[in-house]
This record gives C-alpha cells, sequence and structure tokens, in this order.
C-alpha cells in the first residue's frame, strides 16, 4: 500500500469545534467559495463523529480532519487566482459532469464519457457557470446511472494562479478506464482535449491525468514516459499535493496515516456500515 503523507488530525470534538470557530474568524472570499464543495460532506462527517460507536465516530472525524484540509487547500487556492480563474477552476466539475452542446467538453449524443459520481451542484460551481455562459439558471446535471468519473482530484502550486505567463493546474480523473474501448478511451481524451484549449483560452493551463483505482490501489500509478520509476513518483505527488473537488472519497482518508495492510482493509469493512448520508461510495486508490 502507497505510504499517505496527509497526517490524521482529527482530534478531539472539543478541539475539532474551537477550530472551527478560529477558522470562521478568519474565513475570506476564497474560503467562502470553497466551503460550497465540502458543506455537506463536512455536515455528514460530523454526525458520523456523533455516533456511540467508537469506530464510526473516529472515522468520522478522520474524515471531518480531511475535508477541513482539502477545504482550507482549495480556499487558499481560489484566493490567491484571479476572477478568471476562479470561475474556470469552479466551472470544471459541472463540464465534466454534463454533456451539453453548448459547453466546453460536448462529446456528442452517444458518448458515454461524462459524469462524476455523487455529484453536487453547489452554489459555487452553479454561479460560475451562469456568470461564464450566460445561463441565466444552470440545468442542474441529470442523474446518471453509471458515471464515467469516480472522482475528481486537483493540485496547482500556490501562487501559479495569480502571476506569471502559463498557470498550471493538474486535474486527476479517478475512473475505471480498463473498462472503455479504444473508441470511448479516444473520446474522452479529446473531450480533455477540449476542455484543455478552452481553459487556456482563459489564462490557465489544465493537465489532465488519468488514474484507474484497479491500478493505483497497490501503488501502481503506470509508467510516465516510459519509465515506472517517474510513475511511482508521480503516485506519491498525488498523495502528497492533490486537493479533493468531487465525487467519492478515498477510503485511506478513514485509516490511520501510518496504517498497515491489515488495518487497512478494517477500514475498507468500517465504512460499508458508515451510513454516511450524502456519501453512498468510498473508493479504494
Amino acid at each position: 500500500m502507497a505510504n499517505r503523507s496527509q497526517n490524521d488530525r482529527g482530534g478531539s470534538r472539543t478541539s475539532a469545534s474551537r477550530s472551527r470557530r478560529s477558522g470562521e474568524e478568519a474565513r475570506s472570499e476564497g474560503d467562502t467559495l470553497a466551503e460550497s464543495f465540502y458543506r455537506q460532506l463536512t455536515k455528514a462527517a460530523r454526525r458520523l463523529a456523533g455516533e456511540d460507536d467508537e469506530d464510526l465516530a473516529r472515522t468520522g472525524r478522520r474524515i471531518w480532519h480531511f475535508l477541513g484540509f482539502n477545504r482550507r487547500r482549495l480556499g487558499n487556492i481560489f484566493q490567491s487566482a484571479s476572477k478568471e480563474a476562479r470561475l474556470t477552476l469552479a466551472a470544471l466539475p459541472y463540464l465534466l459532469h454534463v454533456n451539453l452542446p453548448r459547453l466546453p467538453g460536448h462529446a456528442g449524443p452517444t458518448a458515454n464519457i461524462n459524469g462524476i459520481n455523487n455529484f453536487e451542484f453547489n452554489r459555487t460551481i452553479a454561479d460560475s457557470v451562469k456568470t461564464l455562459f450566460g445561463m441565466d439558471e444552470p440545468p442542474p446535471p441529470a442523474p446518471r446511472f453509471r458515471p464515467l468519473i469516480r472522482s475528481v482530484f486537483m493540485s496547482t502550486d500556490l501562487g501559479t494562479l495569480g502571476q506569471g505567463e502559463r498557470r498550471t493546474v493538474t486535474i486527476y480523473l479517478i475512473a475505471d478506464t480498463r473498462l472503455l474501448g479504444e473508441p470511448a478511451q479516444d473520446a474522452l481524451a479529446n473531450r480533455n482535449d477540449d476542455l484543455h484549449k478552452w481553459a487556456k483560452r482563459r489564462g490557465i493551463f489544465l493537465q489532465f491525468v488519468l488514474l484507474d483505482p484497479n491500478m493505483v490501489q497497490n501503488g501502481d500509478f503506470g509508467e510516465v514516459q516510459g519509465e515506472p520509476e517517474r510513475g511511482a513518483l508521480a503516485l506519491e505527488q498525488f498523495y502528497r499535493e492533490a486537493i479533493y473537488i468531487s465525487g467519492e472519497i478515498p477510503i485511506w482518508w478513514c485509516a490511520a496515516p501510518d496504517a498497515d495492510d491489515r488495518e487497512y482493509q478494517t477500514a475498507t469493512k468500517l465504512v460499508e456500515r458508515c451510513g454516511f448520508g450524502v456519501i453512498s461510495a468510498f473508493m479504494d486508490l
């Protein structure tokens, strides 16, 4: 199992409450925009943290911690970004989820290469889509039986969205790509290229990285430019830097950072009885 370097600092309910009050006092505009991405999940984590079963409560605290950690990092990115960059990044999950003719990334009526599992059409996304595409009321995405994308993560260096000529953002799409035929894989590559060109016109360089959980969960990132060693380094960079944006949440959020394989499997079984409200799926990544 790959080393997962984000630390478990769930702490007690008292310290969590104190941290929430402190964060609210120092909330920035970027924090407010980012909060929409995690609001419902945070509520569910707090409910789980209040369970009488200590194993479930501990899991809820760990999930709450990781949600807060990701929210703060996304808030920092929004705060440092230009208005154009904020709108572009906030609208991207919607563009990945839908397949509408008038929007970037449209792949044709027969393509089945869009959709994010457990996608939440939050206020920040809706406002961005409304501003960018002139929609009075952006249509909420229709529910999909089998969305292609299981989860979306993002990484970028703080500051790159507020200055410099090339502002690069890596978008990790977690999907069961091995199940796709060659035509679907080609269509997905073309769709990502279309979204890349759209974002580039708006001053952001998007780099899409596809991750198949079946390959990644055992530490296999594949090869980067033909070199498996570089693939392993890229996987470690993902665990260290990627920010959760939408979709299924990783099971490793529920395990201690130094968990061995047996403890990790215990966490995997535990999430099956979480009753986590809005979260109906975890992924083993």
